[in-house]
């Protein structure tokens, strides 16, 4: 690739926006650049972007300043949503991966990138409400096959003919509920197999000790005999009440295999990943949208999308792979933040097909709930997701799920106790449903508990800085505040800052937005001195209204 030619895209970058509103952006991207083809990317160091970009003090110290790191991940995502819009047709994509400050340069091709547009539905099927009707093409992804467990009977350890029951009880109660996992098969204890037959066996043994109960629970990878996972559950109990301790442990285990942040998910996205390209034969289906809820990115979301479209194109009656689709297309709606409204009704339609082919598709109740919260009809998605956990109340991550959506839909209460039981199960959720105890805690009021929970998220948003930056407003902490708000925009305008239609995406339901909103205000009222203030003060009365 010339030089020159990376030069023309360079200058194309930078005199467009969002790239040319923000200067600490441009000095940025045009320093790592301009370095980088002068052959001095090995420099490229957080110190030397501190100090040479973005003029800090010699003195400068990245570890305690992140102030580097925050603005690449501005970059990144300026850089993605220009190549959405005003560069979806250039030559040459200018980018710069996560964990790197070196820019990468590549020619733009079909295969290369995809570009999302309106035309890639049409591409997709002709007829959206019944692609059965749309010409089978040559498979571009093959799906692997749902993985087997079987429940081998748990051991009784002890000569107590009561622990017997309770062994032989909690495999019967473990089976059953796996059974309500649509993404995997289940073998009985009863029942003969072939020793090829099962993936995964799950098994445990049950002691009996001075009035203790003690159970092994253990996951085997059956071929290699891989112990994945085993955990110890140990209470002091009576049999009279050993029920409860049986839904314990089940509930437990089921949180911790199952779901798509489990040991079963996580060994398959795992070993795929650890393969070459060339040698990834076939996916496990959740494969393109665990990377999509993991990076919420652009590259991210046109995998995914690609990846679906292609499965049901193929398989027309894969309810899953539809649900996965319906939830890819509402979160463009989200993630591009143009207006992209044709993500939504995308959605709608694919999660409607996932349903009328799987009328107990748990996760097609997730996509249509999100979909109908993100068109603010916040009744509709609580009444789905309603309906949805009684298909499998032991999902958890349904559950968390399900508390998030209903606390973005201003359902805080109901949404807390879910996502409370939730995490206290698997405290490794999601960035954007610990996000939502954020909001629940701004939402009450509970400024600090909202800051904590802001700073356990990793990924850097504006709608978090300015959740944050309120918070510590209201705290009448207003130093904090503007550092977050400076770190994130240092060049956003007050006008766009306090634009209640721009919070409104950011913030649901809308009185959360106001609450916000009246923080923002505090703030910028309590800077009314000196130069600045004397321009606020000038421009408030027509801000505030």
């Amino acid at each position: 690739m010339l030089r020159e030619e990376v030069s023309i895209q360079l200058r194309r970058i930078l005199n467009s926006a969002p790239i040319m509103n923000s200067s600490v952006l441009t000095q940025f991207l045009n320093f790592v650049v301009s370095e980088t083809l002068a052959g001095r990317s090995d420099s490229l160091k957080e110190y030397t972007i501190g100090v040479q970009a973005l003029k800090k003090d010699a003195d400068f110290n990245p570890q305690i300043d992140s102030i580097v790191r925050i603005h690449a991940g501005r970059l990144r995502r300026a850089l993605k949503e220009y190549y959405y819009e005003a560069g979806q047709n250039d030559p040459i994509v200018i980018d710069i991966p996560k964990g790197s400050y070196t820019p990468v340069f590549s020619f733009k091709s079909d295969k290369d990138m995809m570009v999302l547009t309106d035309q890639s539905h049409d591409e997709f099927t002709s007829n959206p409400l019944d692609p059965e009707l749309s010409s089978p093409a040559a498979p571009a992804v093959t799906v692997q096959d749902k993985p087997t467990i079987e429940v081998l009977p748990f051991k009784n350890v002890t000569s107590q003919k009561e622990v017997q029951f309770f062994a032989r009880g909690l495999t019967e109660y473990m089976s059953a509920e796996l059974t309500h996992f649509r993404n995997v098969k289940v073998i009985t204890p009863d029942r003969e197999q072939s020793s090829k037959a099962r993936d995964f066996v799950l098994t445990g043994s049950v002691q009996w000790v001075t009035g203790r109960i003690r159970t092994w629970v253990h996951l085997t990878h059956f071929d290699t005999q891989e112990q994945l996972w085993a955990q110890t559950f140990e209470r002091h109990i009576s049999f009279e009440s050993y029920w409860e301790f049986q839904e314990e442990i089940v509930n437990q285990v089921l949180a911790e295999i199952m779901g798509l942040y489990g040991i079963l998910s996580h060994f398959y996205i795992n070993k795929t990943d650890n393969l070459r390209p060339e040698e990834r034969t076939s996916y496990p289906i959740h494969y393109w949208y665990f990377h999509l809820v993991k990076n919420f990115d652009l590259p991210a979301l046109q995998q995914a999308k690609q990846a679906y479209s292609d499965i049901v194109r193929n398989d027309p009656n894969n309810a899953l792979a539809y649900a996965y689709l319906s939830q890819v297309c509402t979160s463009e709606r989200v993630l591009v933040n143009v207006g992209f409204e044709r993500g939504l009704d995308d959605g709608l339609t694919y999660g409607q097909l996932s349903l009328k082919r799987d009328s107990l598709c748990q996760e097609a109740y997730k996509a249509l709930a999100a979909n109908q919260m993100l068109r603010e009809h916040y009744k509709d998605a609580a009444q789905l997701l309603e309906q949805g956990i009684r298909i499998n109340p032991k999902s958890n991550d349904y559950k968390a799920f399900m508390g998030a959506t209903l606390i973005y839909s201003g359902f805080y209460e109901r949404g807390k106790e879910l996502l409370d039981e939730a995490f206290q199960r698997d405290p490794y959720l999601p960035w954007w449903q610990v996000l939502a105890f954020a909001y629940y805690a701004f939402n009450r009021e509970h400024y600090q508990d909202a800051i904590f929970w802001t700073e356990r998220i990793e990924m850097t948003t504006e709608k978090i800085s300015i959740l944050k930056a309120a918070s510590y407003a209201f705290l009448e902490n207003y130093s904090m505040a503007f550092d977050v708000l400076s770190m994130d925009r240092p060049d956003l305008p007050v006008d766009q800052l306090l634009d209640l239609n721009r919070l409104n995406v950011f913030f649901t339901p809308q009185t959360l937005a106001l609450q916000v909103r009246e923080g923002l205000k505090k703030l910028i009222q309590h800077q009314s001195s000196g130069v600045f203030g004397i321009v606020l003060i000038l421009i408030l009365p027509f801000i505030f209204y």
